[in-house]
């Protein structure tokens, strides 16, 4: 009975990481109770299914109370994806409650996108008996806890982990992700590089998990089709400035820009306008990060066009079409009649369409 009890509740984690994934990037705690209806209490209602050993069919998804726990960048570095992760984990406990086969008590904290506070966070919902717990969203915050939950014997599912450190580690058997990994995402970007006829790439990349394995990725994908990578910058993911960095990749003359940052890539773009080598002056790629917290309006207010043409991959549960399984998307960045708009398009790579000449707005 235990065993199938694990079972139904990594399936539930599980079940409620691939909502949030699918719909996506110390604080006060606060408590969300769904009660589900009660079980029916005849031998067989009727809309019961009933087996060939003459059981009844209809069976709690989870035995007892699942208390779950949820660490998500409430503040922080990466709280612009809170909605797109926090909204969808709510929506799936309700869903069960109405489904009337589970009851779930959700415990959720903020990770503040730091991995100290979210260690605090984890302590506290260990503390409190989770049953599992969903999160935390990036690589970064979710190293500094995984081996407290493997410890601990309790599984934590992220719904946007993309780091390949996490791939063959020592988890217990702890430790889910419903994202695709970092040297996935590297392989697409590098292609995509390529399709745009590119000899010499700099790669720039901020100093953390995802930073390093997404960057070293796609430099080396990049040198294994013979490109150039003259250039490759690890920097200061909590810098301000960064006129050193812009100089060295001017310097090195190259005809591409990989970025990888997260919020610090904003000031990142201004030191390659000021030293020539800003979006509208070389071809400019990004990843998610850059795509979920860089913006023309922060850069360069008043200049909507700024990134006409940027381009970069961003991992994806499924394309536009709805097709299943792990993917990754393109997007690039047009213009629209709006002076404070950008259409950003997100299309598998190998779409029949390139997104940069039919665009699709991002959601």
């Amino acid at each position: 009975m235990k065993a199938r009890q694990r079972t139904r509740l990594l399936t539930a984690l599980a079940a409620l990481a691939l909502v949030a994934a699918a719909c996506s990037p110390a604080a006060e705690t606060t408590t969300t109770t769904t009660e589900a209806p009660a079980p029916p209490t005849t031998d067989a209602p009727p809309d019961a299914t009933t087996t060939t050993e003459g059981e009844v069919g209809w069976q709690p998804l989870y035995e007892g109370t699942l208390v779950l726990g949820r660490v998500m960048p409430e503040t922080g570095g990466l709280s612009v994806i809170a909605p797109a992760v926090i909204k969808p984990i709510e929506m799936a406990i309700a869903e069960a409650a109405e489904a009337g086969n589970t009851f779930i008590e959700l415990i959720a904290k903020d990770s503040a996108t730091d991995g100290q506070v979210a260690t605090v966070s984890v302590d506290e919902l260990l503390n409190e008996g989770i049953s599992a717990m969903i999160g935390p969203a990036s690589t970064g915050v979710s190293l500094s806890v995984i081996d407290r939950m493997a410890s601990a014997g309790v599984p934590m599912c992220s719904p946007s982990n993309t780091g390949a450190i996490f791939t063959n580690y020592d988890d217990n058997g702890m430790y889910f992700r419903t994202a695709p990994p970092d040297n996935l995402q590297g392989q697409v970007h590098a292609d995509m590089i390529a399709s745009g006829g590119h000899s010499a790439v700099a790669v720039a990349y901020r100093s953390d998990e995802y930073g390093r394995g997404l960057g070293l990725a796609i430099k080396n994908n990049l040198e294994a089709v013979g490109i150039a990578v003259p250039v490759v910058i690890e920097f200061d993911k909590d810098g301000t400035s960064f006129d050193a960095e812009a100089a060295q990749i001017a310097a090195a003359g190259v005809d591409a820009i990989s970025l990888i940052p997260f919020a610090e890539g904003n000031a990142f773009v201004q030191a390659l306008i000021e030293v020539g080598m800003g979006p509208q002056d070389v071809q400019l790629y990004g990843g998610d990060g850059f795509l979920d917290n860089v913006s023309a309006e922060t850069v360069e207010p008043g200049n909507p066009a700024l990134f006409t043409g940027v381009r970069g991959t961003y991992p994806s549960l499924a394309p536009p079409d709805g097709e299943g399984g792990h993917v990754h998307g393109s997007f690039c960045c047009i213009r629209t009649g709006r002076a404070d708009d950008l259409l950003v398009a997100r299309l598998r790579l190998h779409h029949d369409h390139d997104p940069c000449r039919r665009g699709r707005r991002f959601h």
